[in-house]
């Protein structure tokens, strides 16, 4: 016990951000590796994790614990959104010539690498954690910031919240008890109390008006898991697909685009009850929905699909209100709220914990700068909570 009380009193200043990645390696994340160069600009010292569950491990000794993680490494080369922006480019080529400790750029021929070294550190050493996700087992990331939390790393948004945000059921829910408007929706959960079959179905969509529908699994991410359905013959053969995955799932309602033929929504980011960023998004003529990656082929490429536009000094006070309403119900700092309808009469799609910071910072709005303040002032260092 001494020691440990000797560790933190002569810890170092710069607080150590400890970054929570879950993500497929194939997919390079251009807002992870830009928010980490905001917070180091701010001199903090900051390690990033890639999360896989067999990769990180948390291990007792004596009065302290370790934790251990693999590194990873990053061809910059193979991801258009690093390369076409010049000015992130101009930072990667400064931290070439000026590398920090824990992140280095290296140039191998053509080809330009971020490297993340590995982490063995005593969990002491960190303030907080950030979770950054897009992908599969984000539970199980959770779980592991959960841990990391009974030792002292704090998140920067609460366990309960970030569980909440997660699933579509949960979160449609709190925005009908907080009365914030969204689509029309039936809920339809994984569990034992909640068996529904064909006929129930049919019936509930009823409720929904006229088709088409849109049906999306509880915990789909990306634009994955979201199927654009026009009868009832085609919602149950979804249904049974989810049903045999154990997954629970949504209808909603279409909510018509201003665009007609192109899907668009807005994504408006929210920092402790402040817009700090907005984007258009418009997709393809034809397409399910407006999102920007293509990526379900196991590709190492990222297909950008459509392209965002800045909206935010054209936001109502409408649509200023609802998505700041929506990340208080399920109770985020950080949020990407995803919006329907018209300008005046706005409608929630969902209030994501990951935001995707880097397309705000590509048309020009210092989105990244107010989140990693707001992050950093967020993150209050307990005692560890060994047991």
């Amino acid at each position: 016990m001494a020691n440990r009380r000797l560790h933190q009193s002569i810890k170092i200043t710069p607080k150590y951000i400890l970054i929570v990645h879950q993500d497929e390696l194939s997919r390079p994340n251009a807002s992870e590796v830009a928010l980490r160069m905001a917070l180091e600009e701010k001199g903090h010292n900051v390690a990033t994790l890639f999360f896989q569950p067999e990769n990180c491990k948390l291990m007792r000794s004596n009065d302290d614990a370790f934790l251990e993680a693999d590194g990873c490494e990053i061809n910059v080369s193979e991801v258009p959104l690093f390369y076409q922006d010049t000015k992130f480019m101009d930072l990667i080529y400064k931290r070439m010539k000026h590398p920090k400790h824990g992140m280095k750029v290296e140039k191998r021929r053509d080809e330009i690498y971020i490297i993340y070294p590995a982490i063995c550190e005593r969990v002491s050493k960190f303030d907080g954690s950030v979770l950054m996700t897009w992908a599969d087992g984000e539970e199980e990331a959770i779980d592991f910031m959960e841990k990391l939390e009974k030792y002292g790393i704090m998140p920067t948004d609460s366990i309960e919240s970030l569980r909440k945000s997660r699933s579509k059921i949960t979160s449609q829910r709190l925005f009908e008890a907080n009365g914030v408007p969204t689509p029309k929706t039936l809920c339809f959960p994984n569990n034992p109390d909640n068996k529904y079959g064909n006929f129930a179905i049919r019936d509930e969509l009823i409720k929904l008006g006229p088709p088409p529908w849109y049906i999306k699994s509880e915990y789909g991410v990306g634009g994955d898991s979201v199927w654009r359905v026009k009868d009832e013959i085609e919602v149950i053969d979804i249904v049974s697909l989810l049903r045999e995955k154990g997954e629970g799932f949504v209808i909603q309602e279409e909510i018509p685009s201003i665009t007609k033929n192109r899907p668009q929504r807005i994504r408006i980011v929210v920092q402790d009850g402040k817009i700090v960023g907005a984007l258009r998004w418009t997709g393809a003529e034809g397409a399910i929905t407006d999102n920007a990656y293509g990526n379900k082929h196991g590709t190492n490429r990222i297909i950008q699909k459509s392209v965002p536009m800045s909206c935010l000094e054209e936001l109502t006070e409408a649509q200023k209100d609802v998505a700041i309403r929506a990340v208080e119900a399920v109770g985020l700092s950080t949020s990407g709220v995803d919006l329907l309808g018209t300008p005046d009469r706005p409608l929630v799609l969902e209030a994501n914990n990951a935001p995707g910071l880097w397309f705000h910072k590509s048309v020009g709005q210092n989105t990244f700068e107010e989140v990693a303040e707001s992050m950093i002032s967020r993150i209050k260092h307990k005692q560890p909570k060994i047991s």
